[in-house]
């Protein structure tokens, strides 16, 4: 009996061992990508993100702001942590690892949004999150939100099997191949080429009374959490509303309450507050994919505005130390 036990637990063991090296393999596989979301924040993990502007915020910072042109335009090195479908609170919790491993930006441009300060209650994308859960900070988000991640985090094979394409993404750079798709970005910025793709029409026949987006305390805090954090490590931090498709304002009701409520948060925390509902770009359509995000054109052309607002700000202001509660 005990020697049936022995081999019982001999053989457990042996495949707890197999299915922890087949993880950590794939899991090394992840961590060699160079190229997409992996990529990036690979460079962050590893120390690599240096950078003189950083660029934080959800799909419509990822999307709208050129790291490339703004770089250019400003002289200063620029990259996008933008995290695709993102709230504050996992855009708080990647800036803090980004800090942990590298040095702190002279500037921080965070993009807010209308939605932003109503947590989303979920993990958008939580095979993103997968291979980095060793990041305390990251950890901390997901497994607040979402309890399996401690599966994710200590049982081996979890991530990748739920996930069937983070396994192929794994292989594939196994491979020494990088995936050839729309997950490129440079600098982390992600270009869409997309022309107008009608949804906007469609929310809005669904909502004839209009929208009304949510408005936390906790949404408060990881914004609050976001300034302090630039404070902390010496950045300098620029609060922007980027540009939206001027029929969207008309559409969400409680829009002067929310930009409001950055401006006086701005205000109270001495951080500027950049609000380009009032650029032209917001009445030509032409320059959307769709009433929240810019396409390429759109984007640029944004860039090169938000750049030339950067350049007269650095120049004019002076640094200032301000104490966070």
């Amino acid at each position: 009996m005990l020697r049936l036990s022995l081999r019982a637990a001999s053989f457990i063991l042996g495949l707890w061992l197999l299915a922890l090296m087949l993880d950590s393999l794939l899991m090394w596989g992840i961590h060699r990508k160079q190229t997409g979301d992996y990529g990036l924040w690979n460079r962050i993990v590893t120390g690599r993100g240096n950078t003189r502007i950083l660029i934080s915020g959800s799909s419509r910072a990822l999307v709208g702001m050129d790291s490339r042109r703004l770089a250019k335009a400003t002289g200063l090195s620029c990259v996008s942590i933008a995290i695709d479908g993102a709230r504050l609170e996992a855009q708080a919790a990647l800036l803090e690892t980004y800090f942990q491993h590298n040095p702190a930006p002279a500037v921080i441009i965070q993009s807010v949004d209308l939605f932003s300060l109503e947590p989303l209650g979920k993990v958008y994308q939580p095979s993103l999150y997968a291979p980095y859960l060793h990041e305390p900070a990251l950890y901390a988000y997901t497994r607040s939100v979402d309890r399996h991640f401690w599966l994710r985090r200590h049982l081996p094979l979890y991530s990748v099997a739920v996930d069937k394409m983070m396994m192929f993404d794994a292989l594939w750079s196994l491979l020494g191949r990088e995936t050839a798709s729309w997950e490129y970005r440079f600098d982390g910025y992600r270009p869409h080429d997309g022309a107008w793709d009608g949804s906007f029409e469609r929310f809005a026949a669904a909502h004839p009374n209009g929208q009304v987006y949510g408005v936390t305390s906790a949404g408060i805090r990881q914004l609050r959490r976001i300034i302090a954090l630039a404070s902390e490590h010496g950045a300098r931090l620029i609060l922007v509303y980027p540009p939206e498709f001027y029929r969207n304002m008309e559409l969400t009701i409680n829009r002067p309450e929310i930009l409001q409520l950055y401006k006086d948060i701005a205000a109270q925390q001495q951080v500027p507050f950049w609000d380009f509902s009032d650029d032209p770009i917001c009445r030509d359509q032409t320059a959307f994919y769709n009433s929240q995000h810019l396409n390429r054109g759109g984007a640029e052309r944004f860039t090169d505005a938000l750049a030339q607002r950067v350049r007269g700000w650095l120049e004019s202001s002076t640094p200032k130390t301000v104490a966070y509660p």
